[in-house]
Formats: C-alpha cells, sequence, structure tokens
C-alpha cells in the first residue's frame, strides 16, 4: 500500500441549467492518501465540482473517482471549498476518497463520457492479440486503481488475454457481469471513417457501442459498490473476453466456468431498438455441405463428367426451403465455392450455411434433417460437417423474473425498460442456460453496431449505469 498526495485542487462550479462555467476556485493542500492502487507521493489531481457532484481525476488517465454527491452552486461553492480545505489537514479512509459509495451513487455524463473515449480510442479488432492487450492493460489498470482483485487469462492462437475482476468478500454464487474488449473495426478505423466525435445526444467511435460503452458503464458501477453496504450480498465477477466478435473460439470454456459460479449473468451487450435489453437470442449453427463428382475436359469428354456444381446447387435449393419465417428458423446459403478452370466439368464444389435458432429442439430438428440429405445418385458423394456454435438463448421463468427486476428499478430511476428478442447472437447464449441472464444492458447502441456510423446515446448512459448498479447491489 502506497501513499500519495494531492498537491493541488481545483473546483469548478457549473451552472446546473445550462453546465457552463459560473465559478472557478482554487486551493493547495498537501494531505496524505492510502490506496492499494499504489499511486505515486506527489501526484497532481483536479477536481472538478459540477450539479452531479465532487469528482477527482488523476492527470494521467486514471479513471474518475466521485468524493462527494454535493449539488453545485454559486452560493455554496466558498462553503463546500472550506468543507474540502478542513478535510484536507486529516487522513483519508480509502472509502472517503474513491467513488461515492451510496444506495444514491451518481454518475456524471461527463465523467461517462471521459472514461468511455479512453476506452474508445485504443483500437482492439479480435484478431490483432497485441492490440487488444493493450485494451485489456487499461481495464486491467483501472480495475487495480480502483482496490478490486483482477486475474489475467493469457490468450492462445494469436488471440489476446482475458481479464476477470473480482469484488466482494461474500461467499456463494454471485453475479456475473460479461463483456468483451474486442471489437469488429480494424486498427486505423479511427483515423479514417470512425472517428470519436460528439453530435447532439450521440457520441461516436468504433466498438463504443458493441461493447465498449456498455463494458465502462460496468466498470463505473462495479467500481462505487461498498463493501460496507449492507444491501449489497452477493458477490461480484467482470470477465471481459477478447474474442466475442469472433465466436468466443477461445473464452467458452471459462465463460460457462464462471457463470456456473454465479446466480446472475448481467450482459453489457448494447441495447437495441430504442434501448431495449435482451432476453431471448436465436443460436447459431454453422455447417459445410462438400460435394464431389467426377472431373473431365469439357469439351472432350462432357457426357463422362459429374459436375459437382450442379448438385450442390439441387441440394441448396432443398436447404433453403428448410427455412420457417413462422417458427423463427432461418437458413441462409451464404457462400458456394467450386472448380478449378472454365474447361473442366468440377469436381468439386463447397457450401457455407448459417442456422439460426429460436429453440433447442428445432436446432436438434434441423440437424437431423440436414444429414438426412443424400446424393441424387451414386456417382456424386456428399460430405455435411458443422455443429451449433451458439446455443439458443431463450427466455425462461427466471430469466423473466431478473428482467422484471431490472424493469422495476428503470422504473424508480424514471425510464421504462423494455425487452426483446434477436437473431443475434452473443455470450449470453452460453450463459443462459445456466443461469438467469439478463442481456443488452449497455448503453443505447442506436442500432449501430458494426458500422461506420457506430454511436450510443449520451443522455441515457447515467441512468443505465445507475439500473446496472442497483442491480449488484440488490440482486439477492
Amino acid at each position: 500500500m502506497t501513499d500519495g498526495r494531492l498537491s493541488h485542487v481545483e473546483l469548478l462550479a457549473r451552472d446546473g441549467e445550462t453546465g457552463m462555467p459560473c465559478r472557478r476556485l482554487e486551493g493547495f493542500q498537501k494531505i496524505e492518501r492510502r490506496h492499494p492502487g499504489g499511486f505515486q507521493r506527489g501526484s497532481t489531481y483536479r477536481h472538478w465540482l459540477c450539479e452531479f457532484g465532487v469528482r477527482l481525476i488523476r492527470q494521467n488517465n486514471a479513471p474518475p473517482f466521485y468524493i462527494s454527491n454535493t449539488n453545485a452552486t454559486h452560493g455554496n461553492c466558498n462553503l463546500i471549498m472550506e468543507k474540502l480545505r478542513i478535510s484536507f489537514h486529516r487522513r483519508f479512509t480509502r472509502r472517503e476518497f474513491t467513488m461515492s459509495h451510496s444506495s444514491n451513487a451518481v454518475f456524471p455524463i461527463d465523467a461517462l463520457l471521459w472514461g468511455i473515449r479512453r476506452w474508445v480510442e485504443i483500437e482492439s479488432p479480435s484478431q490483432d492479440g497485441q492490440a487488444v492487450n493493450r485494451m485489456t492493460d487499461i481495464v486491467e489498470a483501472d480495475y487495480r486503481a480502483q482496490g478490486v482483485q483482477t486475474q489475467r487469462i493469457p490468450g492462445r492462437d494469436g488471440l489476446g488475454d482475458h481479464l476477470i475482476a473480482r469484488k466482494g468478500n461474500k461467499h456463494g454464487p454471485g453475479i456475473l457481469v460479461l463483456s468483451h474488449n474486442d471489437t469488429v473495426h480494424p486498427v486505423g478505423t479511427l483515423d479514417d471513417v470512425l472517428p470519436f466525435r460528439i453530435e447532439g445526444d450521440r457520441a461516436f467511435g468504433p466498438g463504443i457501442a458493441d461493447m465498449k460503452g456498455g463494458a465502462f458503464l460496468a466498470f463505473s458501477a462495479i467500481a462505487q459498490l461498498d463493501v460496507g453496504d449492507l444491501n449489497w450480498t452477493l458477490p461480484v465477477t467482470h470477465v471481459l473476453v477478447s474474442d466475442e466478435e469472433i465466436g468466443s473460439p477461445t473464452s467458452r470454456e471459462l465463460i460457462e466456468a464462471e457463470a456456473r459460479k454465479a446466480k446472475y449473468v448481467l450482459v453489457t451487450e448494447p441495447g437495441r431498438n430504442g434501448g431495449r435489453c435482451v432476453t431471448a437470442r436465436k443460436g447459431i449453427a454453422t455447417f459445410e455441405l462438400k460435394v464431389h463428382g467426377r472431373a473431365t475436359h469439357a469439351g472432350l469428354r462432357h457426357r463422362d463428367g459429374r459436375n459437382a456444381i450442379i448438385e450442390l446447387a439441387k441440394h441448396i435449393l432443398a436447404i433453403e426451403a428448410l427455412t420457417d419465417y413462422e417458427r423463427g428458423l432461418t437458413i441462409n446459403v451464404g457462400t458456394i465455392r467450386g472448380g478449378t478452370k472454365p474447361n473442366v466439368v468440377p469436381f468439386e464444389a463447397i457450401a457455407e450455411i448459417d442456422i439460426r435458432l429460436p429453440t433447442p429442439p428445432m436446432g436438434e430438428e434441423i440437424i437431423r434433417k440436414l444429414r438426412e440429405i443424400r446424393p441424387t445418385s451414386d456417382d456424386y458423394k456428399l460430405m455435411l460437417t458443422g455443429r451449433i456454435k451458439r446455443p439458443p438463448y431463450t427466455k425462461t421463468e427466471a430469466i423473466s423474473e431478473l428482467y422484471e427486476t431490472a424493469r422495476s428499478i428503470a422504473s424508480d430511476l424514471g425510464f421504462d425498460l423494455s425487452d426483446s428478442a434477436t437473431s443475434g447472437a452473443s455470450d449470453a447464449n452460453f450463459t443462459a442456460s445456466i443461469a438467469a441472464t439478463l442481456d443488452g444492458i449497455g448503453v443505447n447502441g442506436l442500432d449501430s453496431a458494426h458500422t461506420h456510423y457506430e454511436c450510443m446515446e449520451i443522455s441515457s448512459a447515467p441512468q443505465r449505469a445507475q439500473m446496472l448498479y442497483q442491480l449488484l447491489r440488490t440482486l439477492r
């Protein structure tokens, strides 16, 4: 444990209606501070006083810390400053000096935006392990600065590391918060088609919706949990994986293992369709159908050839016909390839198939039908390979109860939290059959994920952070 010193305090009062600076006060006081994050002695900090409260910002890009919920006005700035001067003459405990720990914890918009932007501007495409690890380094450092225990799981196959943060000394099944550090955007996107910017009530940037915005909301909420809060009863584990956008090939085992230790799982994917959370997702199965025929010269011995592309085409029509919109089952033959030269009857043709499955029984049904496909003649050979990559996430009674709890909290905070089902998959597909899972509780992504206009709604971020915080401290 290391002492740090607060050598300069700057208080900026903001008008509660306009948000514009209205008064500036400065003070110079030296205090001793203890914090397990190991801040260096003599560090300089800035305090900004606004309508949301007092927050502390380290100059070297560390996350904000909140030390008061006091509202700022023209009349009470001097009084607040005097109270701070008096307080500076004694030691602070970690609880007093870090986040404001109460049932009314605040999440200032400017602090959330500052933190989200810092994470967004560390580009982290899934298949660039070093880039993802730069992001993981920052998240790990931010958690350690809050005194939160972390564990790093080394990546493999060229992918990045996974990070686990644990808070709370409670025992028994707890709450798993599930996020990912990777994005679909390649390095250079920030300098090209999607720089960080704010336009009205929207903040833009690669991965800001999916899901660095939501991951930062979770970090902010967890950081404010107070071990002395008697309402908080369940230990919290935050897992941030490095490969969700490519199917979680190296993290699925970790996700399922942590889910087995949990009573609830909260997934910080973006809200959709106006900020709705997600209580059901289709499963995903991928298959490859390969056909072998007989190659011959297309001019000299065309009659003797067996065209693998034609055989595959017949089966494609039959496979696509299995789509059933009424039941929510979709089958898409997304790619086909075959043949070698225009003057050769093709020996081989291959189709890649994407299947979206609303329920596990439907998955068993469609896989059985695919395996029943037979060649049209003995001159052809069919080979089918594939599996269910993400099982369906269905809305069970336990999931409904968890959603109703979140909806009640949201109502108390002044907004309506509707739920939805979606065809897109997430890591929630792995956990829903293990523990009650609620997805889509990150930022309102305005249905922009994976686009060159990816963005988040700014104004709803504090409420959604508060909802997540209240879930963490009140779930039983």
